[in-house]
Order: structure tokens, then sequence, then C-alpha cells
């Protein structure tokens, strides 16, 4: 694989890395390039943090047009750069996580879907993933380079110590493909971790998406911080708790079920059972 010297290109522009920002850098061409490959087939992109700008510049020859969000302005020497000539391609200066994506999205691609790529600093991978999550109508698939711990949790099945709500958000919201793992010696600097690249391929018509995601989120959030305790205990109060009972009886269950032990879909029909479809009546 054909390493591309960051540093000399880093130091060229006098740009020095951001430890408070977790920003690694990939080094590897090949890599690089196949994450461009993997996210390629739509029209649209939008990239999480730009870093030395060389898979920018892949996506700009994949995609119609490429804005790309970027936290760090210290960066920008490097970017006009490398990015010299990309007319396909519009860069923002914020935090993605502050970012108004609705606004975003219709600014700049309309109502196209739009393929997310990033390389995700390791500290807010989960908070980045639930801010697309909420997104999800506007996205056709993600290509995301994060800590492999991370895409393991993603990945994760029901009744394992790695089970997470964030597992149960993204497997209901998403379906998750891993693509390839990523050593630390392709990065510069190289993390302690070895990363996975992942790919989601977001669902449509979801019953809890849009304005009943956050709701659906609280729910879930709430069990997994009791993770030991019955799935009952979840709901506040009796007319929940008899919902939720008699539902889970209904699909064989006992009332002792922990949520740990029930995938997404199971947990997003329980909700929607409790809380959505509100005038369903309970008969024996």
């Amino acid at each position: 694989m054909t390493d591309i010297d960051i540093k000399a290109l880093l130091s060229r522009h006098d740009i020095h890395l951001n430890k408070s920002l977790g920003q690694n850098f990939l080094k590897k061409t090949d890599i690089i390039e196949n994450i461009a490959n993997n996210a390629s087939g739509g029209k649209y992109a939008l990239e999480i943090g730009a870093g030395p700008g060389i898979l920018t510049r892949m996506l700009c020859q994949r995609f119609e047009r490429v804005v790309t969000v970027e936290i760090d302005r210290y960066l920008r020497p490097v970017l006009e750069d490398v990015l010299g000539g990309c007319e396909n391609h519009i860069m923002i200066y914020q935090d993605f996580l502050k970012t108004d994506i609705k606004k975003l999205i219709s600014d700049n691609f309309g109502d196209a879907p739009v393929t997310v790529v990033g390389n995700l600093p390791y500290s807010i991978t989960g908070r980045i993933i639930i801010k697309l999550l909420k997104n999800n109508d506007s996205f056709d698939k993600a290509v995301l380079m994060v800590q492999k711990e991370a895409a393991d949790k993603l990945t994760a099945h029901p009744s394992t110590k790695i089970y997470r709500a964030v597992s149960v958000l993204t497997q209901y919201c998403c379906d998750i493909t891993r693509l390839f793992d990523v050593t630390p010696d392709c990065f510069v600097p190289a993390p302690n971790v070895t990363s996975s690249v992942i790919m989601l391929g977001f669902k449509k018509q979801l019953a809890l998406c849009a304005e009943k995601f956050d709701g659906f989120e609280n729910f879930i959030n709430t069990v997994f911080s009791r993770r030991r305790k019955f799935l009952v205990s979840a709901f506040q109060n009796d007319e929940q708790k008899e919902k939720a009972i008699f539902y889970l009886k209904r699909m064989g269950l006992s009332e002792n079920t922990r949520g740990e032990q029930l995938d997404s879909q199971c947990l997003a029909s329980l909700y929607e059972f409790v809380f959505v479809n509100k005038n369903e009546i309970i008969s024996n």
C-alpha cells in the first residue's frame, strides 16, 4: 500500500495535529480509496471531518457534489492545497454536532438521498451516530470509520455484555455491515486501538422515526440504564406496565424479561404498543 506523507503535508503549511479533537489521519492510499469506493453509487455526499482532504478529493471524483463539515479551521491551508480544482466541493467549518442537518441538506442537496462518509473521532462516535439516526430519512447510507470496539457494540446481539442502547437504536434504523478493519500503523499518529469501517444502510418508512424517535431513544436509554432490572420497571405507571406485560405475554415472553434480552424490533414494537397505539384495547 502506498503511504501518503501526512507529516510533510502538514509541515509544509506549519500545521500541528490537535490532540483534543482526536485527529488520527489515514496515510494508506488503498484504504482511503476502499472507503471512497464503498461510499460511491449516489449523487451527493456529506463528509464528517476532512482531515488532510485525501478522502475528500476521492469523494469529489465519485459524487456530483460533496459537502464537508470540518471543525478544525487551522486545516484550511492544507485543504485549500489538496482540494484545489474540486469545484463540486463545499467546505463548512463548524462542529458537526452543532450543525442543523436538515438545513444543511436542504440548502445543498434538496430532497435527494445523501451518503454520509467520515473517519469519526473515537470520543464522540456515539453522539454522531445518534445524530445521523435522528435524521435517517435524509440519508441512504453511511460509510464510517470507528473504533473497533464501537463497531462491536453497534453490531452486538441481545443478552451480550456489549449490547447497549446505541446497539438497539442503530439496529432499528439501519442494516449494519462490517466492511474491514484498519490497524493502528495505517494512521498518523498511530492510535492505540484498531479501527473498523462499517456501512449503515438506512431503513425507510420506520414507525418510530422523525418526531417519534426522541421518545423511543429516551425509553431505550431508560431500559439500558437499569439493564439488570426487569423490563416492566422502565414504565412509569400501572397502565403502561399492564400494557407492557400484556404485550410480553402475547409474544410468549415472561413479565420478568429484561430489556437487554430483546432485539431492536421487539423493543420498538413494545414501545409502539404502549406509547403510540394508545387506543388499542387489551382483551383476553
